[in-house]
C-alpha cells in the first residue's frame, strides 16, 4: 500500500481548499487520506478547563464534519482523522513523516 495524502486542517476555507484537493489527489493515487488537526494546549493556567475542552470538542467535531463531507463527495476513499495535542507546525511535521504527500 502507498503511503497517504496528508492534509492539515483549522476550519479556514483555505484549509478546506487543500484538503479537498488532498481528497482528489489520494482519489486519483488510490491511497488514503489523513486529515490532521493541531489542538495545542493554551498557554498558562489563567485558562478555564472547560473552554479548553470546548476547544478540543470544536476541533474533533470540525475533523468529523469535513471527513463525512470529503467522504461523501469521494465515496470511493479512505478517510482517516486525527486530532493532536502538538502546535501545528510540529503535528504538520510528524505527520508528514508517514505521508505520500502533504497538502498545505
Amino acid at each position: 500500500m502507498s503511503l497517504p495524502v496528508m492534509a492539515g486542517i483549522d476550519g479556514s476555507e483555505r484549509s478546506l481548499e487543500a484538503a479537498d484537493w488532498a481528497a482528489r489527489e489520494a482519489a486519483l493515487r488510490d491511497v488514503p487520506l489523513r486529515l490532521v488537526h493541531a489542538s495545542p494546549p493554551l498557554p498558562g493556567d489563567a485558562v478555564p478547563a472547560s473552554a479548553v475542552e470546548t476547544l478540543h470538542h470544536v476541533g474533533e467535531r470540525m475533523l468529523q464534519r469535513t471527513i463525512a463531507d470529503l467522504a461523501a463527495r469521494h465515496p470511493d476513499l479512505q478517510v482517516q482523522g486525527e486530532l493532536t495535542a502538538d502546535g501545528p507546525a510540529v503535528a504538520l511535521l510528524a505527520a508528514a513523516r508517514s505521508a505520500g504527500l502533504l497538502v498545505c
